[in-house]
C-alpha cells in the first residue's frame, strides 16, 4: 500500500497555504502596529502622569512651606493681623492608564489535504463506492480516502492525477503544469 494526494487537493491546499501566509503576515503586521500604537499611547500617558505628579509634589511643597510659616508666625500675617491658614492644594488627578489592546486571534493554517491509500487489485472484486457497487478488475488501483470511501482508477490515472505522499508527513509541492483532475 502506498499513500497519495490528489493533485486537485494539493492545488487547493497550496492556494490556501499561500492565502494563509498573506493573512498571517498581515496579522503579524497588524499586531505589531497595535503594540506600537499602545506603547506610544502609554508613553504619552506616562509623560502626563509624571507631569501631574511633579505638579502635585511642587504644590504640596509650597503648601507645606506656607503652612509652616503661618504656624511659625502664630497664625498672623506679615502685618501682625490674624489670618486663615493656607488652603491645602487640590491634587491633580491622574488620567486613567490605557489598557493594552486585546490580541486578535492568530489565523490558523489550512488543514492538509486528504491522503489516499492505494492498493493494487490482483483479482476481480466488488467495492462500495459513493455511487453504488462497482466491479473492479485488474490492473486497477483502489484508492481509499480518510473517510473510508473507495474509488477504482487505472495506474495511468493514478500517475497523472495523484502525487505520492512524503514519508515524513510533509505535504509535497505540486509542480507547475501538473495535471489536476
Amino acid at each position: 500500500m502506498s499513500s497519495y494526494y490528489a493533485n486537485r487537493d494539493l492545488a487547493g491546499y497550496q492556494a490556501a497555504q499561500e492565502g494563509y501566509q498573506t493573512v498571517h503576515e498581515a496579522w503579524q503586521t497588524s499586531e505589531a502596529q497595535r503594540q506600537t500604537d499602545y506603547q506610544a499611547l502609554h508613553d504619552q500617558w506616562q509623560t502626563e502622569a509624571d507631569r501631574r505628579n511633579q505638579a502635585n509634589t511642587t504644590d504640596q511643597q509650597a503648601y507645606d512651606a506656607a503652612h509652616a510659616a503661618w504656624e511659625a508666625n502664630g497664625g498672623l500675617d506679615d502685618a501682625g493681623q490674624p489670618c486663615d491658614p493656607p488652603l491645602e492644594p487640590v491634587p491633580l488627578e491622574l488620567p486613567p492608564e490605557p489598557q493594552p489592546p486585546e490580541p486578535q486571534p492568530e489565523p490558523q493554517p489550512p488543514a492538509p489535504p486528504p491522503v489516499y491509500t492505494s492498493r493494487e487489485v490482483t483479482e476481480p472484486e466488488t467495492i462500495s463506492t459513493p455511487t453504488g457497487e462497482a466491479l473492479v478488475v485488474p490492473p486497477r488501483v483502489v484508492l481509499t480516502d480518510s473517510a473510508g470511501r473507495l474509488a477504482a482508477i487505472s495506474e495511468e490515472e493514478l500517475a497523472a492525477a495523484y502525487t505520492a505522499a512524503a514519508t515524513q508527513g510533509e505535504v509535497p509541492t505540486l509542480e507547475k503544469g501538473a495535471l489536476i483532475a
